[in-house]
């Protein structure tokens, strides 16, 4: 369990803001559906010549470029961005080696198993950041998120059925495949610390830069893959030709796009919501596959996407009515996030009292309980 820094040391005013899950809910969305053609992209660059480790290299490249320039941009310009990092370099090192993590693990678990297997592990993941969140963070999630969780779960199971029906017949059964499962669930697990860690980050540590994670973490991963391509004979550009620049110019577009959201979004939502909206992604990326290549969706990936699209309208759906109950009760009042203007650099921070109120045993909109990180209950 993380527990806070010593009181001697100076901190800016958490920057969660629980209290505005509804502009949480529509960045997170929108940041799921900019990253879904990715898969489609690397396809289309596979078929153009390329070797997957030219594909990492150049795609994390120029997500790394706008990454950065994105997060230096959210936290006011390159002097606040450099002093944050100086104020708290752990914290930015520490996000940025689980974001370098996550993306080696994700494309090394699809080359040792099965996609099918490689989807279902990493899809776990909602469930291992409710658990951090609750450990960790203190974080009570209400039933019907809960419920929401275990049928994410068995949405993305029902998808990835009939693969799983032909590894289990000895179709995919060699030995990498034990080894691809075990780094996919590993990437998942990676995947909720990430998140975990960027909500306590961003309200412990809220001076730090965090926002540069991302964008330092692609690349870290840049350059793990640039070592593996010395080593190799593919080179940094052998066989690449214009349309494979314009093709991996789109995907870093969408990949950044997904990671400067995925960097603002815990400050609004719950860990676990998060990871939930995330599994869209695995059951829209048949979607875009189709539109190109003509493969259509089994009707095992229509059940489980719309499975999953059922459970997340029935979740806010309760959500709202649990919120419109809220509001006309006489003990409920809402936390008024406010802007300090004290702090280090020019970032948005907002006020103690937002903070404690939503961070000390009481509820967001959403019904979400939080209780003081490092509380024992």
């Amino acid at each position: 369990m993380y527990d806070p820094p010593p009181a001697h040391l100076p901190r800016r005013a958490s920057r969660l803001v629980p209290a505005e899950r509804s502009k949480g809910l529509a960045i997170a969305l929108l940041s799921v559906l900019v990253i879904t053609p990715d898969a489609m992209f690397i396809r289309w660059a596979k078929m153009l010549g390329a070797s997957i480790w030219q594909i990492i290299f150049w795609k994390y490249l120029a997500a790394s470029a706008i990454g950065i320039s994105s997060g230096v941009c959210l936290l006011g310009g390159l002097g606040p961005a450099l002093e944050g990092t100086l104020a708290a370099p752990g914290h930015v090192l520490f996000a940025s080696l689980l974001q370098m993590l996550s993306q080696i693990g994700f494309n090394i678990a699809f080359l040792k198993t099965s996609p099918a297997r490689a989807m279902l592990f990493i899809s776990l993941n909602p469930l291992w950041t409710g658990l951090l969140g609750r450990v960790c963070l203190g974080e009570v999630l209400p039933t019907r998120t809960l419920v929401a969780l275990l049928f994410g779960a068995v949405s993305s199971l029902i998808v990835f059925i009939p693969a799983l029906v032909c590894a289990a017949a000895g179709e995919a059964s060699d030995a990498g495949s034990i080894a691809g499962d075990l780094i996919a669930v590993a990437t998942g697990m990676v995947l909720a610390t990430y998140v975990t860690f960027m909500r306590y980050t961003l309200h412990w540590r809220a001076e730090a830069s965090i926002d540069l994670s991302a964008g330092l973490g692609n690349a870290l991963c840049c350059a793990a893959m640039l070592l593996v391509l010395i080593s190799t004979e593919s080179g940094l550009t052998h066989n690449l030709g214009t349309t494979f620049v314009a093709v991996i110019t789109v995907d870093a577009i969408c990949i950044s796009s997904f990671y400067v959201g995925f960097t603002v979004a815990p400050r609004y939502l719950v860990g676990a919501q998060l990871a939930l909206i995330l599994l869209l992604q695995t059951l829209m990326t048949p979607l875009w596959v189709f539109l190109k290549f003509g493969d259509v969706p089994s009707s095992w990936t229509l059940g489980g996407g719309a499975l999953l699209l059922l459970t997340l309208a029935a979740h806010e759906l309760v959500s709202l009515c649990g919120r419109r109950a809220d509001t006309e009760s006489d003990d409920f009042e809402w936390p008024s996030p406010s802007v300090s203007e004290s702090g280090n650099g020019p970032v948005a921070a907002r006020g103690e009292e937002a903070g404690a109120a939503s961070l000390n045993g009481d509820k967001d909109g959403a019904g979400f309980e939080y209780r003081h990180f490092g509380d024992a209950s």
